[in-house]
């Protein structure tokens, strides 16, 4: 009896196991390429870094599986729970089977100027950075039959971040030209010892010359 219930018991945890892996599985392939579907997205990154004033690229891909008839692209600043931009395609197909796709683009008035969307891909470019700008951003690309997802952090650093992080370069570059004007002062130096040497040689191998002949003149 107790060995049946033990059996009873096993069986669930055994399918729990098997649900939890197939659940991390899903889990693993939608951070990578976005929720199953016809729609796939790929995002090669999650973590950006830009400094204030500057541009940045939040950088994403998506294909199908198969032709779609609707696309939506919606970029949001999860921080602050705000739409961003929103992009949706639309295309019509005629009786005489030709097509044409329609395009509607929302940019909301906070955002006016400072980003853009590239359609063929879905990154969104960021201008004009500004401190309050780093958070989680998500985007949201649906068709007709599914959708996909994935968040991306940006990370935004001050001007004065970057300011130090080019004096820090420029020291570095100067120490380096330093070291290599010195190496090649010291380089000159020795060719210069050396040829200064060579003619002391030659001027004391002249006279050594001269002296012998002298020598045996007089004889």
């Amino acid at each position: 009896m107790n060995q049946g219930m033990g059996h009873v018991i096993a069986m669930p945890t055994l399918d729990m196991s098997i649900q939890r892996s197939v659940y991390c599985s899903l889990m693993c392939f939608t951070c990578i390429f976005g929720t199953l579907g016809s729609v796939y997205l790929h995002v090669p990154q999650t973590y950006f870094k830009g400094f204030e004033q500057e541009s940045v690229l939040l950088s994403v891909s998506y294909s199908f599986s198969e032709p779609f008839t609707f696309l939506q692209i919606k970029w949001e600043f999860i921080s602050e729970t705000e739409v961003i931009l929103m992009h949706t395609f639309r295309k019509v197909t005629s009786a005489n089977g030709s097509s044409e796709i329609f395009n509607k683009s929302f940019i909301s008035k906070k955002y006016q100027n400072r980003v853009s969307l590239s359609p063929e891909n879905g990154s969104l470019w960021m201008d004009q950075l500004r401190l309050k700008d780093s958070g989680n951003y998500q985007i949201i690309i649906k068709d007709s039959q599914s959708s996909a997802t994935n968040v991306l952090n940006l990370t935004v650093l001050s001007c004065c971040h970057a300011a130090n992080m080019t004096e820090e370069r420029n020291i570095t570059f100067t120490k380096n030209m330093d070291c290599e004007s010195s190496f090649i002062s010291s380089v000159g130096a020795l060719f210069l010892l050396m040829r200064v040497t060579a003619i002391i040689l030659s001027f004391l191998l002249l006279l050594a010359v001269h002296l012998i002949l002298q020598h045996t003149h007089l004889k």
